[in-house]
């Protein structure tokens, strides 16, 4: 009894179990009094320096609003079958280029946006294959890669990108491409933030375990997440700054402050010229940002002329709001709910017959 004590009332025990016990503690208050949105993200990295979807994977997503499924065919598409390269006859292709937006997180499969523009598309005779190379967190920069060494092997019709207010920080944050005398060019090889980290996270199942479980995880997750990526745009737009100051005349310098929005634009021109040269039709859908329950705005540059299509939902968002129906989610990473998905599918539909596109 003695040497028990002993143990109990050592700082080796003490410790370790005092840590113990903050962490179940939070973790019980978290899911008590403010449970977190558990949305894991499996990407790893790929031979062209960039994140891809681990392929043939299977998880759920869970909030106090939903559960639902991911799942990724063995090219990481989300798809529930595999989709060869060679385009078979009769069908029109649309690859899909974007984030966690239009990769569909927060509704099931059946439910996404694609899908429901694939529907809408096929009632009146089309017959439709979706190629969705969507990442959570990828930037235009990484859409442009890989469009260029995927996208374009499944000889698409329409190419699809999905833009969003979080691709400004993406693009500067990724470095992959820089901006010189309104030209880009390849600046990093690779972006493979906590690639190498993650993967080997994946291989002990009590990690797993706890990142598709824990609330007290995925918050912890999510803020240092936040802050990281915050800090390294500002840090990689800084420098991006001291170079053009060295190297630029004030009246130049006075030109570029829009940098970010530039530097966006030139990289869907980009993709644009690629889609042409392969005969696809390029379409931006621009994804509205909730500033209420009841409001919806758009980031998208207007201070360029372009010259692809660039479709927006707000006006049928705006015309849809109804207190008992949110159109994105309220207590998790506020993407779209199913009747929201239902808008944008429909916007993408109605645009893509309207102007004959599929023709």
């Amino acid at each position: 009894m003695y040497k028990i004590n002993r143990i109990l009332h050592s700082p080796f025990f003490k410790i370790p179990a005092g840590i113990l016990y903050t962490i179940i503690a939070s973790e019980i208050l978290l899911r008590i009094l403010s449970p977190v949105p558990i949305i894991p993200r499996y990407v790893t990295g790929s031979p062209i320096g960039i994140r891809v979807n681990i392929p043939n994977k299977s998880y759920w997503h869970k909030t106090a609003d939903f559960t639902i499924n991911i799942r990724t065919n063995s090219k990481g598409i989300r798809a529930d079958e595999d989709i060869p390269y060679e385009k078979p006859a009769g069908i029109k292709r649309i690859v899909v280029l974007g984030d966690s937006f239009s990769m569909g997180y927060e509704v099931n499969l059946e439910d996404s946006f694609l899908v429901r523009m694939k529907e809408n598309l096929e009632k009146v005779g089309n017959k439709i294959q979706l190629i969705n190379l969507s990442v959570s967190g990828y930037g235009n920069a990484e859409e442009l890669i890989i469009l260029e060494n995927e996208g374009l092997k499944y000889e698409p019709d329409i190419v699809l990108l999905c833009w969003h207010v979080s691709d400004y920080n993406d693009n500067i944050r990724s470095n992959l491409y820089i901006l010189e005398n309104g030209v880009i060019k390849r600046n990093a090889k690779t972006y493979l933030p906590g690639i190498k980290i993650s993967d080997m996270l994946y291989k002990i199942p009590l990690f797993i375990l706890v990142s598709e479980n824990s609330h007290l995880y995925n918050w912890t997750r999510d803020e240092a997440g936040r802050k990281t990526q915050m800090v390294l745009a500002k840090f990689i737009n800084m420098q991006l700054i001291l170079k053009r100051s060295s190297t630029q005349s004030d009246d130049v310098e006075k030109k570029d402050n829009n940098y970010a929005e530039n530097l966006s634009i030139a990289i869907l021109n980009r993709i644009d010229n690629e889609c042409k040269k392969h005969n696809a039709k390029f379409i931006v859908l621009d994804i509205p940002v909730q500033i209420s329950r009841f409001e919806f705005i758009s980031h998208f540059p207007n201070i360029h002329e372009v010259n692809y299509p660039v479709v927006s939902p707000i006006e049928i968002f705006n015309s849809n709001i109804n207190k008992n129906e949110l159109l994105a989610w309220e207590h998790s990473h506020n993407h779209f709910t199913p009747k929201g998905c239902r808008l944008v599918g429909r916007t993408l539909s109605e645009y893509i017959l309207k102007n004959k596109i599929l023709d």
